[in-house]
């Protein structure tokens, strides 16, 4: 008896707002890198592949990317937690 009492409740309020953080900073990846990739096509076949305009545009991509993978990684593993 008691033994209920002892166990750690989960703040569910946090939680949430861990969740929505989380899906802001995925929608914005999405979004930062689909801009991203549509500035790319717009440059295709206007620069040449060692231009600056067209690297930086590269990288632009690629940190898109990445950001994108850790918010949805992020989401992933809150959502197996919560399994």
């Amino acid at each position: 008896m008691g033994y209920e009492l002892e166990t750690p409740t989960r703040d569910f309020y946090a939680a949430t707002v861990d969740v929505r953080r989380l899906e802001s900073a995925a929608v914005d990846a999405d979004r930062r890198l689909r801009a991203a990739l549509a500035r790319s096509r717009q440059l295709r076949g206007h620069v040449g592949a060692d231009d600056p305009v067209w690297l930086a545009v590269q990288i632009r991509i690629a940190e898109a990317r990445h950001r994108w993978r850790e918010a949805t990684d992020a989401l992933s593993d809150i959502a197996i937690d919560a399994d």
